[in-house]
Order: structure tokens, then C-alpha cells, then sequence
């Protein structure tokens, strides 16, 4: 499993709100798709001077996040492999 990094993709303090719940609506929108192996029950919703951001644990398939851009885009999100992990 992977650590991922979630953001919302617009630039102003308002597009924070829901960033939790656009997450979630995204990941079931890949795992329904039979993209995603597992993730992590908790989700870890927090903020640094970028603003707020949501990081969860997924094992999927090699480079999936890569494949869903379009995805997170419809959802206001953008998606990063975690270096912290």
C-alpha cells in the first residue's frame, strides 16, 4: 500500500470545503471501476501552508492514479503519491 496526497484543484480558501467528501466520492468512482485493490478505512484530512489536503492509503494497480486525471478533475481534486510515506 501507498500513501496518496489529495488537493483540491482550485486556488481560493472557499474550494476547501468538502475536499474530504470529494475524495471519497472520487476513490468509490475508481474502485466501482475495479481499479483499486484496497484502501484504508481512515482517511487523514489536514491542512499545511498550501492549504488543505487529504491523505489515504491505497494498493492498486502500478501508475493507476495517473489514469484517472480526467476523474479527479470532474471532482475538483488533484492526486500525488505521498513522499512522505
Amino acid at each position: 500500500m501507498a500513501t496518496y496526497l489529495f488537493r483540491r484543484s482550485g486556488s481560493s480558501p472557499a474550494a476547501e470545503d468538502g475536499l474530504a467528501d470529494a475524495v471519497k466520492a472520487a476513490i468509490q468512482e475508481i474502485s466501482d471501476q475495479g481499479v483499486l485493490v484496497q484502501q484504508s478505512r481512515g482517511a487523514i484530512e489536514t491542512a499545511d501552508m498550501d492549504g488543505g489536503y487529504v491523505l489515504l492509503r491505497i494498493a492498486g494497480k502500478v501508475g493507476w492514479h495517473y489514469h484517472q486525471e480526467a476523474l479527479f478533475r470532474r471532482h475538483g481534486i488533484i492526486c500525488s503519491l505521498y513522499p512522505g510515506a
